[in-house]
């Protein structure tokens, strides 16, 4: 039988400025499953975001479980784990499973993505509350759930540090012109001769 259940980023697409903390909620969705825990992998690229993971910007969980901690496992892959000691705590889980927060470096588009893989040893699960302890993740549903993140580039005091091609076409119209010039002028010259 199908299933239904997932985890998802929110917000989906976000933009910030280099060097600011941009967080995100990962949302997980059991449907009518009681859940007894989670595992999240994540992947991001460490050119453009490093996790924050010390201090008050730390994961924050959610409501839906009784222990919720992420482990960075290399750059560019994140852990993530819930779960309730108690059988009895499990219930429904639909809604957020905690928020991480990244830090921004360099600039351009990035997606934050879940690994998710069935069968896979490092892979993302749900597992239902009931005897066998079943993974009812499904894999093709969370692995289409991104979250694009755009680093805009830092302006410095208000001035763009892009590079406009503007003053090279001036430069090169006047260039063009004092060329043009002194071929006439050669050739007003030449032609009296």
């Amino acid at each position: 039988m199908a299933t239904i259940a997932s985890f998802s980023f929110d917000p989906i697409t976000t933009t910030v400025k280099q060097g600011e903390t941009v967080t995100v909620d990962v949302l997980i969705y059991s449907g009518k499953d009681p859940v007894i825990s989670s595992d999240v992998w994540i992947s991001y690229n460490p050119e453009l975001l490093t996790p924050i993971t010390e201090g008050l910007s730390d994961i924050k969980p959610g409501d839906l479980f009784q222990i919720t901690d992420s482990k960075i496992i290399s750059p560019g892959s994140m852990y993530l784990y819930a779960i309730n000691q108690s059988p009895s705590e499990a219930d429904i889980t639909n809604g957020k499973l905690a928020s991480i927060s990244f830090t921004a470096h360099g600039s351009g588009t990035t997606d934050l993505r879940f690994n998710c893989i069935p069968f896979q040893k490092q892979t993302s699960q749900i597992i239902r509350r009931d005897p066998e302890l079943t993974n009812i993740i499904n894999c093709t549903t969370t692995r289409a759930h991104t979250a694009a993140i755009t680093i805009e580039a830092e302006n410095v005091l208000g001035a763009s540090t892009q590079n406009t091609y503007h003053s090279w076409y001036v430069g090169l119209a006047l260039l063009f012109t004092v060329f043009i010039g002194v071929l006439f002028f050669r050739y007003k010259r030449l032609s009296k001769s």
